[in-house]
């Protein structure tokens, strides 16, 4: 609860060795589910899902039916994270199954907070949805009110994409008497970054940049990364996509180095729209003609997103969308969203 990563990891650290080395079998799952919250804490994802995942498979063995489905939404979550859909909805419903009936506030939150994230990491199509289970942990009946401070920002977020700026208000109320409360430089960073989602513009740049000098070195790089990256679409949506560039590159290369494919993807996605084409891949003869925007609109319209879909995207107008694809398709030489799926089939890199 006070966001002390460097003092969970010391205990934690301890507490799982204990066990270990006094037999204590029966509390090992519970150490092992705390070390990897603490690990999660600590921007130690991979090795978080290592412990969660071990302290499982134990709990199970035991008959920890309680310890199962917290350990199972806390898998959930990591997965989550790291973008492999089949694994957080697979071990979320397990959880919310086994806390049917029972007193288990922390697993159901957790494992909402899960499918929350899922839906939030896809991008502004899916915000609506991603909303629906935050809310449940934050103020409605998952809630939790550890979780709920943890998942607040993600419903900030999510709020913003969706457009309904009045459902970040109590979120970010909350994070704030958090920021208050633990003093803690990467969650005033955070609360930060929350605030300038929903200032002004003249008000959001200062509110971006005192986020990441409040960051630091913190070990919640996660967290910095998703920094780098409001600020870095903020940068472009204004339109100063060389400013942009390097907030969003420094987002993709810690999102990739944390193993969280979904958010690098996000950010790749928001630098080709800066203008920066993927590195290593030479761009085929037939877009050179394009400009950025229309390589960007083209290359999602190929893998079957609609017009609103990518007006969401790239914050355009499904009209605008619309615009770049009627000059990108004389270009291309072809007619039609079909020839332009074809064209991706048979291997033309777009």
């Amino acid at each position: 609860m006070a966001a002390d990563a460097d003092a969970a990891l010391r205990l934690t650290s301890s507490l799982v060795a204990g066990c270990r080395h006094r037999d204590l079998m029966g509390l090992l799952p519970y150490a092992l589910q705390l070390r990897a919250q603490a690990l999660l804490l600590g921007g130690r994802s991979a090795e978080a899902l290592r412990r969660a995942t071990e302290g499982l498979k134990l709990a199970g063995d035991l008959g920890q039916a309680h310890r199962v489905g917290h350990l199972s939404g806390l898998v959930a979550l990591i997965a989550a994270m790291s973008g492999d859909e089949e694994r957080c909805r697979a071990h979320a419903q397990s959880s919310l199954a086994g806390c049917a009936g029972q007193d288990a506030a922390a697993s159901a939150a957790l494992a909402t907070w899960a499918l929350g994230l899922l839906e939030l990491e896809r991008g502004r199509g899916r915000a609506a949805a991603a909303m629906d289970h935050l809310e449940r942990v934050v103020a409605g009946p998952a809630h939790h009110p550890v979780i709920a401070v943890y998942c607040a920002a993600d419903l900030v977020d999510a709020a913003v994409q969706a457009d309904l700026p009045g459902a970040a208000v109590e979120p970010l109320a909350l994070l704030e008497r958090w920021a208050e409360d633990t003093r803690r430089p990467w969650v005033r960073a955070v609360t930060l970054r929350c605030r300038a989602l929903v200032a002004a513009n003249g008000e959001a740049e200062a509110l971006f940049t005192g986020a990441l000098d409040l960051h630091g070195p913190s070990p919640a790089t996660f967290q910095r990364a998703r920094t780098e990256l409001a600020y870095g679409q903020w940068l472009r949506r204004t339109r100063r996509r060389s400013d942009a560039r390097a907030h969003l590159r420094a987002a993709r290369a810690a999102f990739e180095q944390l193993g969280a494919t979904p958010w690098a993807e996000r950010a790749a996605t928001e630098l080709s729209a800066a203008g920066e084409a993927s590195p290593g891949e030479p761009l085929p003869e037939a877009l050179r003609g394009l400009t950025p925007q229309e390589r960007h609109v083209v290359f999602l319209a190929a893998r079957g997103s609609s017009n609103r879909e990518i007006a969401a995207q790239l914050f355009l107008s499904p009209r605008t969308v619309g615009y770049h694809l009627y000059r990108a398709f004389p270009k291309l030489g072809i007619a039609s969203r079909t020839e332009l799926a074809d064209l991706l089939r048979q291997g033309e890199p777009i």
